[in-house]
This record gives structure tokens, C-alpha cells and sequence, in this order.
């Protein structure tokens, strides 16, 4: 398929019109820097989106001579998510998504310093035009520039509160936390801190790092991998020391200087209660959930839970990534289970095996701060059911282990209580 528009009489006088809207898209992009296959293209490649209404989009492309020499003809093929329908000023066909475009009566040449466009009319299915990609101009690479793309803000990074700490220490290994604040309305992604430190780590947990002598380089990854504006990112540490752990210094976030200062400045955790329920036990697994509640009136925005458990957890439902060294687990919540409301919760389900009895998590924090822990269904032995069901008046009470199977009749007034003394022919018997 290809199509040639051009009206007769009316081409060089919008040159007018478009030439002053050009001069305004250049001025835009004069201070960002070209990109070099445009120049070894020997054009320019501008994209500018003109309109966007009830799913269809205007858009123009803007090809300027970067050479001293004459550009006598030009093919121009570039990929394309959406259909287009039309293109103004041009030939073109179409196979797929490639589409090829060539120069047309007063676009057919490009003179030194010149700017010729073309127009292209399509279809898009959000508010946004789709960018052309994978530009070539006369079969030389070429980059398409977006003449509507913002500049990216940057974070400040001098506004960044930094925390570091030695959370616990015995008499050779110690555990300690980082607690980077943004203060700012600017996300940083990617970040990339360093720091020394005589204290030998082994370890870090949340985010990717190594180690080269006493310097380390730790880089976000997972629920960490950006310091969301007013937002801040927590990770752990651990390693061994000879008398007594010593704190990181020589702080650098991406390149800039930073300070570690006291902890209390930073932290704003409320002091969570964690609840964890065991609600059913099939042979050696059981199921149940986890529910973190804020007993505050402020929000958590964002949390990372540590607990011990010498039972093993296989499985954490959705929007919580997690880990586990040893018995030691550390979760995070992402998405829809980021945020814990004032006066709220959030729970989620766990489930996994046991050995012997199943034991409430212990050593709990969150964020670094100590939290209450509450368990209910974890003192149950292999082969036992739930005491709250099996052990009632129904299950384990009056009628399985109550008057009937294990109280009056099986393991109380009769095995070793009133059988042997009286209240058998009573309770039992009569």
C-alpha cells in the first residue's frame, strides 16, 4: 500500500506555518544532547505528538539536513506499535509494523540546514500517542527524538536522611540495619551506596552487594530496588568482629557523599503487633496466616518484617516477597500489602512443616523496632487436631475429650480418677 498527498498550491505556504512550529520544537531540544547514529544518519529525527482525541492521535515527524550536502532523495523506516492510516507529505507502505516512508514532491529533498516533515494519522488505545522505534534513514541507524518527552527531574541527593546502626552483637557476630529516608517528591532508581567498614560483613539481606576489602557496594533490588519519594528503603546486615562491630563510614549514594546519622532521627515505626494463627494440620504441615496490625493512628508506608521460627515456611501468599537464613525470615510488602493503615492491619497466608510441636515466631521487628507477637494453634502436637475444635465440649471437651472421650469417661474420672474410687458407676455407668 502507499499513498502520496500533496495539495497543489498550499505546500510551500504552510512551510510557513510548519517552519515556525519547528523553531519552537528545536528550541526545546537545543540543550539535550544528539544522539550520535541521528548524525551518522546525516538527518535529524524529531517526533512531535500534535493531537490525541477519542482514540485516534496526530503526530508529525520532523527530518533535518545535519550535512553540508544536499539530500536528493531519502527512505525513512522506522517500527510502529498502532496502526496508522495516513501520513501526510510522503509515500509510504507497510508490512507488519515495519513501516517505509519516502519523500514526496517538496519533500523529496532536503537541503543543507533544511527541515522537511511529514504527518501521520493513527489509532491508539490510551491517552498517550505511540512512539515510533527502530529508526533507519537510508539504511543508517537513526534515533528517533521525542520533542514532547519532559526532562527527567532528578532526586536531590544531599536531602537524603541516612541511618546506620549495630543492632545486636555477641562475642563474634553482629547484626546491624541502613535506613535511607527520601525526602523529597522524587523517586530514585536505580541507587547504588557505598561505605567501609573493619567490622567483616558476611551478609546483607534486601538488597544485592559485594565486598572488596573493607569497601562495600550495595545496590536496591526487589521491594528495594527505588527510594520512592517520601518513602525510604530498610536493609539488614550481618558479620563477625574482633572486640566490638564497628559502624560503616565513607558513605557515597550514587556518587554523592552522604552521612550516617542517629537512628532516632529517622525511624518513625510504630510499634507493630504481629499475630500468627495456625488453623489447620494435616500430618506434618500446617496453614494458617499472618496478620500485622498498626495500633497507631499514622500510616506505615512500607515495612519489612524479621521473626525467628525453627518451623519450617514453604509458602507466603501474594504481594509479600520473603526469605529465609536459617530460621530467621524476613518479609516485605509490595503492592496492595505495602502500606499498613493507621489503626489497621494486613494479613496474609502462610503455610509449611513441623517436626514436634509448632512454636510461635520469636525476635520479632519491624523496621528495626521490636514488635508484640500473639500466636494461637501453635502448641499442637503431630496427630492432634486444633484444641479450639477437637478439644471443646464437642471435639475434645464434654463429648471427645471431656465427660465422654478423655474427661468423665476416658482420661478423667475414669482412668485415673473416680473409676478406681466411685464415680464410675456414676459419671459411666449411671
Amino acid at each position: 500500500m502507499s499513498f502520496s498527498r500533496v495539495v497543489a498550491g498550499t505546500a510551500r505556504s504552510g512551510c510557513v506555518y510548519w517552519t515556525l512550529i519547528f523553531m519552537g520544537v528545536l528550541a526545546a531540544l537545543a540543550l539535550q544532547p544528539h544522539a550520535a547514529d541521528a548524525r551518522q544518519a546525516n538527518v535529524r529525527v524529531v517526533y512531535q505528538v500534535e493531537e490525541v482525541r477519542s482514540g485516534r492521535f496526530t503526530a508529525n515527524v520532523f527530518l533535518t539536513n545535519v550535512t553540508p550536502a544536499p539530500i536528493t532523495s531519502w527512505s525513512l523506516a522506522f517500527e510502529f506499535p498502532s496502526p496508522i492510516d495516513q501520513m501526510d507529505n510522503v509515500t509510504w507502505t507497510q508490512t507488519g509494523g515495519l513501516f517505509r516512508v519516502s519523500g514526496a514532491g517538496w519533500t523529496h529533498r532536503i537541503d543543507p540546514g533544511e527541515v522537511v516533515w511529514f504527518t501521520i494519522h493513527g489509532v491508539t488505545s490510551g491517552p498517550l500517542a505511540p512512539r515510533p522505534a527502530s529508526c533507519a534513514f537510508n539504511g543508517a541507524a537513526c534515533t528517533v527524538e521525542d520533542a514532547d518527552a519532559p526532562e527527567a527531574e532528578e532526586t536531590d541527593l544531599s536531602q537524603l536522611r541516612i541511618a546506620a546502626w549495630i543492632a545486636e552483637q555477641n562475642q563474634t557476630t553482629y547484626t546491624g540495619h541502613v535506613f535511607i529516608r527520601n525526602p523529597t517528591g522524587v523517586d530514585l532508581e536505580p541507587w547504588r551506596m557505598t561505605f567501609s567498614t573493619t567490622s567483616l560483613i558476611t551478609g546483607m539481606e534486601g538488597v544485592d552487594w559485594s565486598r572488596s576489602g573493607s569497601s562495600y557496594e550495595v545496590r536496591g533490588t526487589g521491594a528495594t530496588s527505588a527510594i520512592r519519594g517520601q518513602d525510604f528503603v530498610f536493609f539488614s546486615f550481618t558479620g563477625v568482629h574482633s572486640g566490638s562491630a564497628q559502624l560503616p563510614t565513607s558513605c557515597q549514594i550514587n556518587g554523592t557523599a552522604c552521612t550516617f546519622v542517629e537512628p532516632d532521627e529517622l525511624i518513625e515505626t510504630p510499634r507493630m503487633n504481629l499475630f500468627f494463627k495456625v488453623e489447620k494440620i494435616t500430618g506434618s504441615l500446617f496453614e494458617g496466616f499472618i496478620e500485622l496490625i498498626n495500633p497507631s493512628a499514622e500510616d506505615l508506608s512500607s515495612w519489612t518484617l524479621r521473626f525467628n521460627l525453627e518451623d519450617r515456611i514453604t509458602f507466603v501468599g501474594s504481594d509479600v516477597s520473603w526469605s529465609r537464613s536459617g530460621d530467621l525470615y524476613t518479609l516485605h510488602g509490595v503492592n496492595g500489602k505495602r502500606r499498613v493503615r493507621g489503626g489497621g492491619s494486613i494479613f496474609f497466608p502462610v503455610a509449611g512443616t513441623f517436626e514436634d510441636d509448632i512454636e510461635p515466631p520469636s525476635d520479632c521487628t519491624v523496621n528495626g523496632v521490636l514488635c508484640l507477637i500473639e500466636a494461637e494453634g501453635t502448641t499442637v502436637q503431630p496427630g492432634e487436631t486444633d484444641p479450639g475444635t477437637g478439644g471443646g465440649d464437642t471435639g475434645g471437651g464434654d463429648t471427645g475429650g471431656g465427660d465422654t472421650g478423655g474427661g468423665d469417661t476416658g482420661g478423667g474420672d475414669t482412668g485415673g480418677g473416680d473409676t478406681g474410687g466411685g464415680d464410675t458407676g456414676g459419671d459411666t455407668g449411671g
